[in-house]
């Protein structure tokens, strides 16, 4: 005789709780695709851009291992 499988249904806090996961990972990676659209071309746009600056004379702002002083 052979025994059929017969799947549970899952608990619906489950199901909440994976459908949240996917709706956040989704987000998360719009929101990640739309940082990249960023032009920096100097030290302004640098700094606005959110990167880190050195604490040098002249300052100097670094994105994606380029690097830009601050010309003022």
């Amino acid at each position: 005789m052979i025994r059929r499988f017969r799947a549970k249904p899952l608990p619906p806090k489950l199901v909440i709780v994976i459908l949240s996961l996917i709706i956040l990972l989704v987000v998360g990676l719009i929101i990640s695709a739309n940082d990249n659209d960023v032009v920096v071309d100097d030290f302004d746009s640098c700094v606005a851009a959110g990167n880190p600056v050195a604490e040098s004379f002249p300052e100097q702002c670094f994105h994606n291992g380029s690097g830009y002083v601050n010309q003022n």
